[in-house]
């Protein structure tokens, strides 16, 4: 595996390993709830963490063995696969980082 997969990879894991935590952390605080309907489902069922945890081995798997017919192939641009999760652990990362700014500026 190359540098840029692992360094996606990574950003990816971290971004919803973050997003996980935080949320959990933040939600503790009066007059804070989780305003995605979807992400609220999955909580209350309590199936968030294993569809998480799905999404991350699914998307990962999936760019990398895309990214290996890709470059078998012989096709130049072998790390297009890697945009989706590079963004979608950007966008996590970002809603962590917000759960974390959220968690100081709310009252206990």
């Amino acid at each position: 595996m190359k540098l840029v997969a692992k360094v996606v990879l990574i950003i990816f894991v971290f971004g919803c390993t973050l997003d996980q935590v935080s949320t959990r952390i933040v939600l503790t605080r009066k007059n804070v709830y989780e305003s995605n309907p979807y992400t609220k489902a999955l909580m209350d069922g309590g199936l968030w963490l294993i569809v998480d945890v799905a999404l991350v081995v699914s998307l990962s798997a999936l760019a990398l063995k895309a990214s290996t017919i890709l470059k078998r192939w012989d096709v130049a641009y072998e790390y297009i696969p890697y945009v989706t999760p590079l963004l979608v652990g950007l966008i996590r990362m970002l809603a962590g980082i917000h759960n974390i700014l959220l968690y100081f500026t709310t009252s206990k």
